[in-house]
């Protein structure tokens, strides 16, 4: 256990042992908690009673619940606190569209009551939020009258009335650092010391005060690597039991930042989690957890894009979903989760995804009756299969957040379902996930809950003349006239400089070594300088090097990103994978394409399953264009089989084909757009025509034939477009291709194109490849390479390289095949593009092999010649 952060002191324990402790803040509570443990703990005590110590608003609760329980007259209204306050204030917006701003006004609400701004009535409507948050007030009281409902800023009045009727009052109550006291709670304090109550108000122990260090940074990414350098040489030097506090000005922005930075620094631990602590949770709404929740939820309101989709089906706790790794192109590009059950027709997985549908559909309900939906729905769906610690914490850190929104399902009658989904949306603002802190060396806290602390070390951000003492905090709903005369705290330039007084003395009092930091973004600016804040200017201001033994850590910003030393450095880049597992019988002709290509974007897609999705899309693109121009030209050679049959197709032949190409795209597409594809098929049909007319006599053999072979022990299944015969050729096989495409691709000693070789391989009669080359405008041309030349030197004969004729170039394809797929199946995983251009330009591994950093882009690339 780490040393706590609020030392006991006498009277302190004496206060514990007596009665009830109450602290100014959530923070204070639970670390006042822990030291009573700690000493319990170390002085051999194993068993002892819970103290009595809460937060000031966590006492009010308590005390509350007790009048409840005791039936107190004063007590007969329900309570609602934090988020379920916001969401009825939203209920009672005078006008919906200023519904938005309800956290404002549920700000505005503590101070309207607990600083008794209802005494200054007509005053408030001054100004035009002034009037909008008076009309605002008048509605939700009417709220209250009807519901009977009680708010946690009115408490302390209630608690005092029932303090004079002498329902309740405490034998003791210990206040410690209390702050900026609002009216309401000190009548309540008075008025417990007048009815008897054993009152002691008391302040943390810190430290005395000496002269520490301030530090200026060009960035705040600097600042950050030059914190977390020092957080760690500390630990280093004293050991894991040295308490570290680190003061940020928002938590909220300068949290997740820092943990980031965390996580780089201290890349050998299993979790930062063990290391550094950022407030007493962190946000719910952050973890992975709510994010798939949430967005499932969502999905079953409104409509998701396809990407969205598939990163549900990625999420461990919606296994039973069965969202697949890809959907075909018959899917929209965003759909309902209606729409999605209606497709999905697996017999294991249907009756689950319509038990979903059932549940979250149907005429309003009650709230309460949704939350008990919504937690049969995600049931369901599996969201408690997952069974790690955290998980389990989110888990009940969401089932909080529904027992909190139960509470509002009299308050709101029946509501529709997306209405439910909104409310939980919302609520998730003030949820945090707590954790274990118990045994963490460093503390990450905003200004305000760090106060009273102590520890070892000390560092403080944002401390710049500008930033420190901050802008005073206005709320926009309330007349700042109205606050000044109420006396509100912090509203005024005067009262937030001696409050920064104060906080800045306390600082300097909370560990015997604090660093005070802040950030000049403009310090290249001659005209302008930033210094500290001149609250600090007793401390002195040092350099990196004066903090750091090794400064030069810090110079890149990032610990993976320091200048590299020859005797530090070592590469590690494998090169190789495992073997492919013996009991892998089959490849497919797309892997050997990739290893040919580069081997490691093989092993990528093929061993580790990292495919390039495709999303589904409405319009067609390249690739479904160039299987329209397949299906056209099958369906126009389901008939005619030669040259002359081929010419005598008309207009009647070229329609119907036409339109069994059309046929499944009619229903997803305009009419108008249909048509336009039609003109566009039948041109290109005509084209495609004249050209096979204008060839020497020749039959079609074969159309999409499948046919089977085995290279390097593997089996392998394809279908190759076309085989022709003709007076020099008996098997003549061709592929279309309606974008760019060349023979030269089929040359040693890497194949760029590997498919036509394993055709020449597949098909034992091949004595022929070409490639029919259909773009979209243009000439039709065919170009190859043959045992015999053609009479229009379309086909050529093979190039030395290949060897001296056609059967030896087969046998040169088949040897760098079967090299290839042994690469393959030995693991070969080099990043080694045949061609970084062509290869890379367009991979979506690049994040994974980094290949980018050695490729220059043209900054105006050319579009291919003869591509759709």
């Amino acid at each position: 256990m780490r040393p706590p952060l609020i030392p006991l002191s006498d009277t302190l324990k004496s206060a514990i042992e007596k009665g009830v402790v109450v602290t100014h803040s959530a923070r204070q509570a639970y670390e006042l908690k822990y030291s009573w443990t700690h000493s319990k703990v170390q002085s051999g005590t194993r068993a002892f009673q819970s103290p009595e110590i809460y937060s000031f608003d966590e006492w009010l609760q308590r005390t509350y619940e007790q009048l409840v329980s005791t039936a107190s007259p004063d007590s007969q209204r329900f309570l609602i606190t934090h988020a379920t306050l916001q969401l009825a204030f939203q209920l009672c917006t005078p006008v919906s569209e200023y519904e938005k701003y309800a956290f404002a006004a549920t700000r505005a609400w503590r101070t309207y009551v607990e600083w008794n701004l209802h005494r200054v009535g007509p005053e408030l409507e001054t100004t035009e939020n002034g009037r909008l948050f008076r009309a605002w007030v008048k509605q939700f009281q009417k709220f209250q009258k009807k519901h009977e409902v009680v708010t946690l800023p009115e408490l302390p009045a209630l608690i005092s009335r029932a303090v004079t009727d002498k329902q309740w009052c405490p034998k003791a109550v210990t206040f410690l650092g209390l702050e900026d006291v609002s009216p309401a709670r000190q009548e309540l304090i008075n008025q417990l010391r007048a009815f008897g109550c054993d009152i002691n108000e008391l302040q943390p122990i810190l430290l005395e005060v000496k002269r520490h260090h301030t530090m200026k940074f060009e960035s705040a990414s600097r600042e950050r690597s030059t914190l977390v350098t020092w957080v760690r040489a500390q630990l280093s030097k004293h050991g894991e039991h040295y308490r570290i506090g680190v003061i940020v000005p928002d938590l909220g922005s300068g949290g997740p930042r820092l943990r980031s930075q965390f996580e780089a620094s201290f890349y050998d631990c299993y979790s930062a989690d063990r290391v550094v602590n950022i407030g007493l949770g962190f946000p719910l709404r952050d973890t992975r957890l709510c994010k798939d929740v949430i967005q499932f939820l969502d999905w079953t309101t409104r409509d998701l894009g396809y990407e969205e989709i598939l990163q549900l089906g990625r999420s461990p706790y919606l296994t039973n979903l069965a969202i697949p790794e890809t959907f075909s192109d018959s899917f929209p590009e965003r759909m309902y989760y209606r729409e999605y059950v209606i497709r999905i027709k697996d017999e294991d997985t249907s009756p689950v995804l319509k038990s979903i549908l059932t549940n979250c559909s149907g005429n309003k309900r009650t709230l309460n009756d949704w939350i008990n939906c919504a937690i049969t729905i995600l049931d369901l769906a599996g969201w408690r299969l997952c069974e790690d610690e955290e998980t389990k914490r989110a888990q009940a850190a969401f089932m909080l957040l529904f027992n909190e929104l139960t509470k509002l399902s009299t308050l709101l009658g029946t509501i529709a379902w997306n209405r439910a989904v909104a409310l939980i949306r919302s609520s998730l603002r003030a949820q945090t996930l707590t954790v274990d802190i118990r045994n963490t060396p460093v503390q990450v806290l905003s200004r305000e809950e760090a106060s009273g602390l102590v520890f070892d070390a000390l560092w403080i951000t944002g401390t710049s003349e500008e930033a420190w003492p901050p802008k005073v905090d206005l709320n926009p709903m309330i007349p700042i006239a109205v606050q000044r005369k109420a006396h509100v705290p912090r509203v005024t330039q005067g009262q937030v400089l001696n409050w920064a007084k104060r906080v800045s003395g306390n600082w300097a009092r909370m560990a015997p070594n604090v660093v005070f930091s802040y950030v000049d973004d403009e310090q290249d600016n001659a005209d302008f300088y930033l210094e500290s804040s001149r609250l600090l200017v007793q401390h002195r201001n040092i350099e990196v090097a004066t903090l750091l033994k090794h400064p030069e850590l810090t110079s890149r910003d990032h610990p993976w990103g320091t200048q590299p030393k020859e005797y530090l450095l070592r590469q590690y880049s494998p090169e190789r994978g495992t073997k492919l597992p013996p009991e892998t019988t089959w490849i497919r002709s797309s892997t050997i394409r990739d290893q040919s290509r580069c081997p490691f974007r093989a092993w990528a897609i093929h061993r580790l399953n990292l495919p390039d999705r495709i999303s589904p899309h409405r319009l067609p693109n390249v690739v479904d264009r160039g299987t329209d121009v397949h299906e056209l030209t099958e369906k126009l050679l389901a008939t005619a089989k030669n040259r002359t049959e081929i010419s005598q197709l008309g207009s009647k032949e070229i329609a119907a084909a036409v339109d069994r190409v059309l046929k499944r795209r009619r229903r997803r597409l305009p009419a108008r757009f249909i048509e336009r594809e039609r003109e566009r098929l039948t041109k290109l049909a005509h084209r495609w025509i004249e050209f096979e007319a204008n060839r020497e006599e020749f039959s079609v053999m074969a159309l999409e034939k499948k046919f089977t072979t085995t290279i390097a022990g593997l089996d392998l299944s394809l279908r190759v477009d076309r085989v022709d015969s003709t007076e020099d050729l008996s098997c003549l096989i061709i592929d279309y291709k309606t974008g760019t495409a060349t023979p030269n691709s089929w040359l040693p000693p890497r194949l760029n194109e590997p498919q036509m070789p394993i055709y020449s391989v597949a098909v034992p009669d091949a004595d022929g490849l070409a490639y029919q080359k259909i773009p979209a405008n243009g000439r039709i041309t065919m170009t190859g390479f043959a045992s015999a030349l053609d009479g229009n030197k379309k086909l050529k004969s093979v190039p030395d390289v290949l060897g001296t004729d056609f059967s030896s170039a087969k046998a040169t394809w088949k040897s760098l095949l079967e090299e290839t797929v042994e690469e393959y199946k030995n693991g070969e995983a080099r990043v080694d593009p045949i061609d970084v251009k062509s290869v890379c330009k367009n991979c979506h591994l690049m994040g994974l092999c980094r290949q980018f950093t050695d490729i220059t882009f043209e900054l105006e690339t050319p579009v291919p010649d003869n591509v759709e």
